[in-house]
């Protein structure tokens, strides 16, 4: 038997026999990770304020989370190639569990999870975004960190690898190839990876302008944003934490 047939025995194909409590596991375990290292922050770092300390909180556990997903999502991908042959009809209970652990949804039908599993290679990218995050909050940029450069390319090249072409993949096939699915469905998975697209290329433009790939990247801190998930300006959180120390 191969390594990839051995390790597809492990995840026999099932209904939602476990599937909740894993559910409330991941639940569980990513809001004790969020304590844990609150706590730990309040013993180590006091002169930070409350939103700084739960701004790197929240990033410590979307990191977590993104890794586990990103690894799950790739393994997944390589043990079942099938899925890239027909998003739609793919069903198997690894894929469930990754789905569950991903996005919290309970996928009774059977179907898309080759869909999900392949819009989930997006978690790859969001590792890099979560790093860069952090990197930015302790004061690390372009022009003073060598790992911040590093991460910085890494974060461009996997935006491109894993958010850009499978959803490129994905709209060719739903548009084109997928001839299973009711016509409303399709139309409903065009939209919806139409905006992914756009959100794509709106990441992009906006990492571009932040690292300084178009002109010069600036560093003062009251004019950049942390990053562009979040609205919140790092200026605010330094700001914020030097009228604590006062």
């Amino acid at each position: 038997m191969s390594k990839r047939k051995h390790f597809t025995s492990c995840f026999p194909d099932q209904t939602m026999n476990g599937e909740l409590p894993f559910l409330g596991g991941v639940v569980i375990l990513l809001r004790l990770l969020y304590f844990a290292v609150d706590s730990h922050l309040q013993r180590s770092t006091q002169t930070w304020n409350a939103e700084k300390r739960r701004f790197f909180t929240v990033r410590v556990v979307s990191l977590t989370h993104a890794t586990i997903s990103g690894i799950c999502t790739l393994t997944g991908c390589y043990i079942y190639p099938e899925l890239w042959a027909d998003p739609y009809g793919f069903s198997c209970h690894y894929g469930r569990l990754v789905a569950l652990f991903s996005m919290g949804l309970i996928l009774t039908t059977g179907v898309l999870l080759g869909l999900a599993m392949i819009c989930l290679l997006v978690e790859v990218q969001t590792v890099f975004i979560h790093i860069r995050t952090i990197l930015r909050l302790f004061g690390k940029y372009r022009s003073n960190s060598r790992l911040y450069r590093v991460v910085m390319h890494c974060n461009l090249g996997s935006l491109v690898l894993f958010r850009h072409i499978p959803a490129t993949y994905l709209l060719f096939y739903i548009s084109f190839l997928e001839k299973q699915a009711p016509a409303v469905l399709r139309l409903f998975l065009i939209s919806a990876l139409l905006f992914l697209a756009y959100h794509n290329f709106h990441l992009q433009q906006c990492f571009l302008k932040m690292d300084g790939y178009f002109g010069n990247a600036s560093d003062e801190y009251e004019d950049q944003l942390i990053d562009p998930l979040d609205n919140t300006p790092i200026g605010n959180l330094l700001i914020k934490e030097e009228s604590y120390d006062k």
